[in-house]
């Protein structure tokens, strides 16, 4: 078991001085808590010990900066230019110390393993000419240079560090990206590369023994060019793999995207769609609801308005007859008259009052009763009907209230129905004519129509480059078959044959021992990494993840759908990452311990749990966490995992952020400020 003791940052990033953070073994507890904002440099602290582990790549023969430190600066950069800074990165060295013309800048670990002290150092100098060392010592011993470096590599291989130091903040991205390098990730972790380069070494001492059994020099050059050509092949195969990878990450990448601007064009057709289909079924049932009360007022209406007309006749000519008025029997012909012509006149005097729609069941009575009196005065004079209260007969008649009611209510229905139907036809005007819809469509369909362009061009390109990668490999299959009939026809010597064909069949058995650990480790990696992904979060729409031989992760829901892990939400992302890191660090079978920067910012607090109890609790002896203050890991954590917090630090930092100190605190004190 390794556990990290001290670590100290001298004048690297935000640390200015020297700064060191004494860890405390303690049984049964394994979180080191080191809490600090967001810009008080615990992102430096982290950085600093990729930074001790993968160095600058100062020292590389090729000039290469690692790309996990390259990406410190989210650009490609020189190791001169990461650490010293330029106009767009400020360098790994703390510029106040550099300003002060300080000489001095390292990262040092003191750990513990199986009872050893280890001392691993990684040193600057600016001057006089600038340049950086690596000591590790052990038993009081030390080494220097590659050999240090080796010495650290069996520590941490340089292709474990993103597994056991990295940043919740940058882990989405990673988890992005996981897919396309996770090959590299399992070979490195089966240790493929020894193997791969066995075979290599195979293959050398195979033809070694082919070419000194072979003794005519023309046969040699031929069989020198042929291998020649080989190599030739497989160079230009290996960078047409490269490329293909690239092309196939960039169309992964378009696809994500077309997939995302597709769902949201659509969601805006299905929710304007859906609206206007809404709209467009309540203008419909509305057109329908006021035919139907125009067929009823077309029908009832005059029933209602003559209702009880010949009863108030008969009335009428009973009370003349009874007041024996001289005239009685011409006052009988003219009600005849006024009942002929009662009807049409009465029916065009409510037909254009009922247009303001604004009448009650008695309204609508009084009406009618006057425009009886209106029409008869016109008609027949006031004196027509002497001696006889045509007011008082009518009144006295019930002519059919309820009926008068139910037809004011139509007319009441049919403007109600009026209005709503406007109101409809100005809201799907609204929906049809939206200017923002229509500019948010139509920059949709340009930003769709440059996806699926840069696709299409990607997808070409792939062809070229497929088609060329199949005429290299008929030309390396092809060139083989003339090697093999060479070497046959020409190794004379029994016994280097033999020996060529043994080499050979170690060559074929260790490449099926590849493959077969490989296979091995896919189907374990599936099983660990889904039963990780379940206990960081168990109730999620994830039912299952498969990885494919091209070690492409893919996660599957309840109902068997896919599901991309680039549209999954920034705490589904952290899940999907963790739980392959994770995984994979199990897999390794190393016990190393793990330092997480801002771990928890993404998630809610059910999920916060899970991570603390299942990831924090039982993915290392010693987990180094840096939370965003209290807002990430506050009194709720706290009680979840207090008998398993060792020790509690706080970075503190003035305005300049260049001035970063680690002091250790109560962690009851610092949840309490």
């Amino acid at each position: 078991m390794l556990f990290y003791e001290k670590i100290t940052i001298c004048n690297i990033f935000a640390y200015y001085g020297v700064q060191s953070v004494e860890f405390e073994q303690k049984d049964g507890k394994n979180l080191y808590l080191i809490y600090g904002n967001n810009g008080y440099s615990k992102t430096s602290f982290i950085r600093s010990m990729k930074i001790l582990f993968l160095g600058s790549g100062l020292n590389d023969l090729a000039g290469n900066t690692p790309e996990n430190i390259a990406n410190f600066a989210y650009y490609r950069i020189t190791p001169q230019r990461l650490i010293k800074g330029d106009d767009s990165w400020l360098g790994i060295l703390n510029k106040a110390a550099v300003n002060e013309n300080k000489n001095e800048f390292f990262v040092e670990l003191v750990l513990q393993e199986n009872n050893k002290e280890i001392t691993i150092k990684r040193e600057w100098r600016l001057y006089p000419n600038l340049n950086e060392t690596l000591s590790f010592k052990i038993d009081a011993k030390e080494y220097t240079g590659n050999q240090a470096q080796e010495r650290v590599n069996q520590i941490l291989p340089s292709e474990f560090v993103e597994f056991f130091l990295f940043d919740g903040e940058e882990i989405e991205k990673m988890a992005e990206k996981i897919s396309t390098s996770l090959k590299d990730k399992i070979q490195n972790i089966l240790n493929i590369k020894p193997i791969d380069r066995l075979i290599k070494q195979a293959r050398k001492l195979k033809d070694s023994y082919v070419q000194e059994s072979i003794k005519d020099e023309k046969l040699q050059n031929n069989l020198e060019k042929l291998k020649s050509d080989i190599l030739d092949f497989e160079r230009n195969k290996e960078i047409n793999d490269r490329q293909i990878a690239e092309i196939n990450e960039n169309l992964q990448n378009l696809q994500d995207d077309l997939e995302s601007v597709t769902n949201k064009r659509d969601g805006i057709i299905k929710n304007s769609g859906e609206e206007e289909a809404k709209l467009q079924e309540k203008k419909s049932n509305l057109n329908k609801q006021m035919e139907d009360f125009k067929q009823n007022f077309i029908k009832n209406a005059p029933e209602i308005m003559f209702l009880g007309l010949d009863d108030f006749y008969q009335l009428l000519q009973s009370r003349i007859r009874e007041n024996l008025q001289s005239n009685s029997i011409q006052n009988i012909k003219n009600l005849n008259l006024i009942k002929n012509k009662l009807g049409g006149e009465l029916s065009d005097k409510i037909t254009s009052k009922y247009k303001e729609f604004k009448l009650d069941k008695y309204e609508l009575r009084d009406l009618i009763i006057r425009s009886i009196d209106e029409i008869a005065d016109d008609s027949f004079g006031k004196n027509s009907f002497k001696g006889v209260d045509l007011n008082g007969v009518a009144k006295s008649i019930n002519f059919g209230l309820n009926k008068a009611s139910d037809l004011s209510n139509t007319i009441i229905s049919i403007k109600n129905t009026m209005n709503d139907l406007e109101n409809t036809k100005n809201e799907l005007n609204l929906i049809i004519g939206d200017s923002d819809i229509k500019e948010e469509m139509e920059r949709i369909k340009i930003e769709i129509k440059k996806i699926t362009d840069e696709r299409d061009q990607q997808i070409g390109e792939k062809t070229i480059l497929t088609n060329e990668q199949r005429r290299i490999q008929e030309n390396i299959d092809k060139t083989n078959i003339e090697i093999l009939k060479l070497e046959n026809n020409v190794a004379k010597d029994s016994r280097l044959k033999k020996q060529a064909q043994k080499t050979k069949n170690i060559i074929n058995q260790l490449i099926e021992y590849k493959e077969k650990c490989i296979a091995k480790m896919l189907k374990e990696l599936k099983i660990s990494v889904l039963a990780n992904y379940k206990r960081l979060i168990g109730d999620d729409n994830v039912e299952n993840i498969d990885i494919t031989n091209e070690f492409e992760i893919i996660l599957k829901a309840k109902d068997g759908s896919l599901i991309t892990v680039k549209n999954q939400s920034a705490g589904q992302k952290q899940a999907t990452a963790i739980s392959i890191f994770w995984a994979l660090s199990q897999l390794s079978q190393r016990e190393l311990p793990l330092i997480i920067d801002t771990p928890l910012s993404r998630m809610d607090s059910k999920n916060t749990k899970n991570i603390i109890t299942s990831y924090y609790f039982d993915a290392s002896k010693q987990i180094i966490v840096l939370p965003h203050s209290v807002r990430e890991f506050g009194k709720s954590e706290f009680e979840v995992s207090k008998d398993k917090i060792a020790q509690s630090f706080v970075i503190n930092n003035d305005d300049s952020r260049a001035h970063a100190r680690i002091m250790e605190k109560d962690i009851t004190k610092i949840l309490g400020e």
